[in-house]
């Protein structure tokens, strides 16, 4: 009879004590009783304990892909804003004190929108969640991006000024 390793999905012997795909092992200690348990068993069958876990992997990477769909988003619209209003970068008020939004001022504004989306990829990068890789891919997109915006936030500022 196969049943399902529960680390990586692929089909896995009863009798198996170690997953052949991903070397996990499939031989665990119950919490409750102690008594070892196959990893794959929504029960305990030595103290009938429920042992399912939920698995909170795929929301997670679907939030943190939306927000940092949005993050990316909004920065091409904040600096398509600078292109065609370098304005923004210096204007003078009624009593001609200078005001200026700094590049610093976009980089924070910029860096405050992927703190959510940074957690949640740190937090399925560091488990054992089938969407580690998916994670992985995404803190490097999103740190390449950061640096392109601020970059081009830099070009723009002193091509404007």
């Amino acid at each position: 009879m196969t049943e399902k390793c529960p680390f990586c999905n692929s089909n896995v012997e009863r009798t198996d004590s170690v997953c052949p795909a991903c070397q996990s092992p499939l031989d665990v200690e119950c919490p409750y009783c102690k008594q070892t348990i196959k990893a794959y068993d929504k029960t305990c069958p030595y103290c009938t304990t429920v042992l399912v876990k939920s698995d909170y992997s795929k929301p997670l990477f679907i939030l943190g892909t939306v927000l940092s769909i949005s993050w990316c988003i909004g920065n091409i619209l904040i600096l398509a804003l600078f292109s065609y209003y370098p304005q923004v970068f210096s204007t003078s008020n009624k009593t001609s004190y200078r005001e200026e939004f700094w590049v610093a001022d976009y980089e924070r504004l910029c860096a405050y929108g992927l703190i959510v989306p940074f957690v949640l990829f740190i937090i399925l990068a560091v488990g054992k969640s089938k969407f580690r890789n998916g994670a992985i891919a995404g803190l490097i997109v999103n740190a390449a991006l950061f640096v392109a915006f601020s970059i081009y936030a830099l070009y723009l500022k002193f091509n404007f000024t």
